[in-house]
């Protein structure tokens, strides 16, 4: 976090002023300020941002913001559609994430948007994985969902399992099976 547990020091609640660092002249200079509070996701933690083209996005709790480099301008886009976003990021040329659907511990669901376009696609990818996702991350243009896999019949014997998503094709992998904690 901004302030670390015990530390002498102000965490601040909202985030809302900037600046862009040039490395050529090695200065700061202060950019557009947020058009309204950021607040971290999760509260405990900052924001999600991601970089498209000469834009850079902002998913923040409740709030989804694009800045752009080259008028220094702020736009509030549409929130993901979904109860809690596990993970934010850009692949192939889209920004994606993978939201939890209707408070069902385990369903997610992916959800794409361009930057000309004015909502989110959300399509719903429980069917190819193997567990209730737990965690998951975009990791250079694929999806990695991390879930818990219960045994047939042994619902105490689980397993965590890793899938993948290539949110292209809608393709569902599964990479070798790891020794991982049961």
């Amino acid at each position: 976090g901004v302030c670390p547990p015990n530390a002498d020091c102000f965490a601040p609640k909202y985030l809302r002023d900037g600046a862009r660092y040039n490395p050529m002249t090695d200065s700061w200079s202060r950019i557009a300020e947020v058009p309204q509070d950021v607040i971290g996701y999760p509260l405990t933690s900052l924001t999600n941002v991601a970089a498209l083209g000469d834009t850079i996005y902002v998913l923040a709790q409740k709030s989804f913001l694009s800045y752009n480099v080259a008028t220094d301008q702020w736009q509030r886009l549409p929130f993901p559609p979904g109860d809690l976003v596990l993970a934010f990021g850009v692949a192939d040329s889209s920004l994606v994430a993978v939201v939890t659907i209707d408070e069902s511990p385990g369903r997610v669901a992916l959800a794409t948007f361009q930057p000309n376009q004015t909502s989110w696609v959300r399509q719903e990818v429980d069917a190819g994985l193997r567990g209730s996702t737990t965690s998951a991350a975009v990791v250079g243009d694929r999806l990695v969902f991390v879930s818990l896999a219960t045994r047939a019949g042994s619902p105490q014997d689980s397993l965590w399992v890793i899938d993948t998503l290539d949110p292209t094709t809608g393709v569902i992998g599964h990479p070798a099976t790891q020794k991982l904690e049961t």
